[in-house]
């Protein structure tokens, strides 16, 4: 659980904490004791675990550098964990850092993490990212996720990840004025780096092996600490993901062995998984094989969708990972199936503070790439669906600020199906039924402004105040249709 991030420990606060979790064992007999220590240290707990516990380490005896937690119980070892202490005083620069609640702090700067997938090929032009880059950047975006681009050649990476200062060509023939990149847009990328790949003569980079070379877990440690250094130094480079909706079984053949690689080769930026549905109950078993943990919600595959499944499940999913991780909402920006349609305004919304409200720390959507917005063909209907999702991102970027900040308790509701996100001066109300529901909310008096971000178009957006409403008296009555979500703020 502590250190949660890359395994920094600083030395003004040296707690070690770990939750422990067994299982009794197949013929039901006893659980051996677990024994958790320091290696080379005499800094260990050994107790009887049966479920869950939570273990302490004191580490301030530990001195500055790296040390190996280890975690054995009978004949049975726990694959070792490698923390680092430092200097509070010299933290490091990182490119990501969280905050105890799981707030991204990117580049310095505290930011509510909002991003899209995409995918396509490479390409050594730099023009062929500058239509991706504007519209990430116009619809407030500030990570982008292309899986396709998992053994793309670093030089053709170059041109998507630096700033427009670095690795562009003779201005005379590319003006970097008319070049927009990620970094300088604050954009953060995300790209797989998978050791477990097949030779081939396609997707060739420097750090694969020659063909026919025998794939084993030296080959596979070398190739992605390989790539983690071509990929780390770059000013747009996000981090790597390493997992998208695969069974935990995959944990212990691949993915804590490549978190531990990339962990030693650059720890600096962040792995991320995605899961979904099916995976519910192996959530808890992810915690220590990746950094920011994702869920996939696809709630509009009918005609009366249940948009109320992105707050279950996201629920689930948050008190699984125990706040020793952040998550990140998955939401759909597709037409999901033949019986499904592409979300409205509205549905964004909803699907966004029921995601917040059950606890995600970010958002991310899928696709603007294959089955979904690289799909639409008719230009009018692909800005339409954009249009729809920009009034949704903009409002969540207008209100950035008050959702990063502390949770506060400022309000009370009536009915339990409104699910609340309070904030200083602020709540955010969505209603978790699929039928009318008229809640009180007893506030401190104030009037209160009834906000949503719209666009008419992409190019016309803008904060709208739909109504004041007078709550000097302590309390106010609202009805809420099925699913909707509105923001209030208090003044």
């Amino acid at each position: 659980m502590e250190p949660n991030y890359k395994a920094i420990l600083f030395d003004n606060d040296p707690l070690i904490k770990l939750m422990i979790t067994t299982r009794a064992n197949e013929a039901g007999g006893n659980l051996d004791p677990v024994t958790v220590g320091v290696e080379g240290t005499n800094i260990s707990k050994t107790l009887a675990v049966n479920g869950q516990e939570i273990v302490e380490l004191d580490g301030s005896s530990l001195p500055l550098g790296k040390h190996k937690i280890t975690i054995f119980s009978g004949q049975h070892t726990y694959p070792h964990y490698v923390i680092e202490k430092v200097s509070a005083g010299t933290k490091p620069d990182y490119p990501w850092l969280f905050d105890e609640r799981g707030i991204a702090i990117m580049d310095g700067h505290r930011r509510l993490v909002l991003g899209a997938y995409r995918t396509g090929g490479y390409s050594s032009a730099y023009k062929a990212y500058t239509k991706i880059s504007e519209e990430f950047h116009e619809m407030g975006f500030n990570v982008y996720l292309n899986y396709w681009l998992a053994d793309t050649p670093i030089e053709y990476l170059n041109v998507l990840m630096d700033n427009r200062y670095n690795h562009r060509p003779d201005p005379a023939t590319y003006p970097y004025y008319i070049v927009p990149r990620m970094a300088d847009q604050g954009l953060k990328f995300f790209t797989i780096t998978e050791p477990w790949y097949k030779v081939s003569e396609s997707y060739q980079n420097a750090c694969k092996p020659a063909l026919g070379t025998v794939i084993d877990d030296a080959e596979r440690e070398k190739y992605a600490k390989c790539r983690a250094g071509e990929l780390s130094p770059h000013l747009g480079f996000g981090g790597y993901y390493v997992s998208d909706e695969d069974p935990a079984s995959r944990i212990y053949d691949r993915n804590f062995a490549l978190q531990q690689w990339l962990t030693e080769a650059d720890n600096k930026h962040p792995t991320l998984m995605v899961q979904f549905g099916p995976q519910l109950a192996e959530m808890t078993a992810w915690r220590d094989a990746v950094d920011i943990y994702g869920w996939d919600i696809y709630a509009i595959n009918k005609a009366s969708p249940d948009l109320n499944l992105v707050y279950d499940q996201m629920s689930i999913a948050h008190d699984s990972m125990h706040g020793t991780r952040p998550l990140w909402a998955v939401l759909q920006f597709f037409r999901g199936g033949s019986k499904g349609h592409w979300p409205s305004a509205d549905e964004h919304r909803t699907m966004a503070y029921m995601a917040l409200a059950a606890g995600a720390d970010g958002i991310l959507w899928w696709s603007w790439g294959y089955r979904a917005l690289a799909w639409v063909k008719d230009p009018a209907l692909r800005d339409a669906y954009i249009t729809a999702l920009k009034s949704v991102t903009l409002e969540l970027r207008h209100f950035e600020a008050a959702l990063i900040s502390d949770p506060v308790q400022i309000a009370a509701v009536s009915d339990p199906e409104i699910k609340l996100i309070q904030r200083a001066g602020h709540i955010f109300a969505v209603n978790h039924a699929k039928a009318d529901v008229t809640a009180t909310f007893t506030v401190p008096s104030s009037t209160i402004d009834v906000v949503r971000g719209e666009c008419l178009d992409r190019t016309q957006c803008s904060m709208v105040t739909d109504r004041v409403i007078d709550a000097t008296s302590g309390s106010f009555t609202e009805t809420f249709k099925p699913y909707e979500a509105r923001a209030y703020v208090l003044k």
